[in-house]
């Protein structure tokens, strides 16, 4: 599956400290909250969109989220 091919890319790459993702486009935060809780290592988020209004609606909604290690 795609997602696991993503996930096992993600980890090599994060072996030398948290790994920071850039989503572009970003809206209401859909993508990191599908893909963080996937994700079994530290992790930074930052989310990128043309509307105000949809990031702040991601910041609420991505409030809790934590990586699978509690990070």
């Amino acid at each position: 599956e795609l997602e696991d091919a993503l996930v096992e890319t993600l980890a090599a790459r994060a072996a030398s400290g948290p790994l920071r993702c850039v989503d572009l486009a970003g809206g209401s935060g859909a993508n990191v909250r599908r893909l963080a809780p996937r994700l079994p290592f530290a992790q930074r988020w930052d989310l990128l969109d043309a509307d105000p209004r949809l990031l702040a609606r991601s910041r609420e909604q991505c409030a809790g989220l934590r990586s699978a290690d509690g990070d």
